[in-house]
């Protein structure tokens, strides 16, 4: 109940953008390949849980990419050692 009220808003925030989109919008060939996979998906789990899932993969995805610059960076740093 408390996650719903944390993600109500964002939700609201992503239907808006969504409707923006203008009703000739056409998808390019690999926009229209997932949207079909994920729809085979969206008949077991709703479409939250997809999006929290999806959510969550590019999360930790940008940690492992953040994580790595700074080693990258603090390695060439000489006094740090850090190995």
């Amino acid at each position: 109940m408390l996650l719903e009220l944390i993600c109500t808003p964002v939700f609201w925030f992503i239907d808006f953008f969504i409707k923006l989109v203008p009703d000739g919008f056409l998808l390019p060939p690999w926009g229209v390949e997932f949207v079909n996979i994920i729809s085979k998906g969206l008949a077991f789990f709703p479409s939250d849980v997809w999006t929290i899932a999806i959510g969550n993969i590019i999360l930790w995805s940008g940690v492992y990419l953040v994580d790595s610059i700074a080693v990258f960076i603090l390695r060439k740093i000489p006094f740090l050692g850090i190995e």
